[in-house]
């Protein structure tokens, strides 16, 4: 599967709200690979949505080990 990357930029983030999670897996070589998504420039990550997301479920639900 291809995938692109782009660099985005942002300014003035002090004290700016956001969201992180960390979708884990196996990587090479009997290692662990962790793919980031944060919610910066999407939205300031409002608590209840940011409650609503269910770990083990995301894990589920993406294939990965643990989120």
């Amino acid at each position: 599967m291809a995938t692109t990357q782009e660099t985005i930029r942002f300014n003035e983030l002090r004290n700016a709200r956001y969201g992180e999670f960390f979708l884990i897996s196996a990587g090479d070589e009997g290692g662990l690979r962790a793919d980031v998504y944060n919610t910066t420039g999407l939205n300031d990550c409002p608590p209840e949505k940011w409650s609503a997301l269910d770990p083990q479920t995301l894990a589920r639900d993406t294939g990965v080990s643990a989120v």
